[in-house]
């Protein structure tokens, strides 16, 4: 059964908010990278400081990224779950108005066949009852 997309949902698989997260830390490494290859060149005393700056940056970057994606990820699923209990009312509707038709259409066959017994005088004998076979059979001209 398919399901067109709710305007606004948002259905992001977590292999791609891994993706996020992964692309994130590598591009704060990546960033920081140039600026310790440049502590390199300065005098040893500022290096370790500069080094020790640089990692905390990196490391803070990190972590806002991550906290940007569990963020996103948390609307995603509340977007989603909203959207699943609003189709599953949907469905539970329909399925309770499916019900009653089929309900009341089994109420009018019986009152049919109920009407039809009655014209019919079911239970009466009207006729004789004919012979199904044999030479009694007298066919009419």
């Amino acid at each position: 059964m398919y399901f067109p997309k709710q305007r606004g949902a948002v259905n992001m698989p977590m292999s791609t908010m891994r993706g996020i997260a992964a692309t994130l830390f590598v591009a704060a490494c990546l960033a920081a990278c140039p600026i310790v290859a440049q502590a390199a060149d300065d005098p040893p005393s500022d290096v370790g400081a500069k080094v020790s700056a640089d990692a905390k940056a990196a490391a803070a970057a990190v972590k806002h990224g991550a906290h940007v994606v569990a963020t996103k990820a948390k609307e995603g699923a509340k977007q989603v779950a909203a959207s699943s209990k609003d189709l599953a009312h949907h469905v539970a509707a329909a399925s309770k108005q499916g019900a009653h038709e089929v309900a009341d259409a089994a109420k009018r066959g019986a009152a049919k066949t109920r009407a039809a017994f009655k014209s019919d005088g079911a239970g009466k004998p009207d006729k004789p009852d004919k012979p199904e076979s044999g030479s009694d059979h007298k066919p009419q001209r």
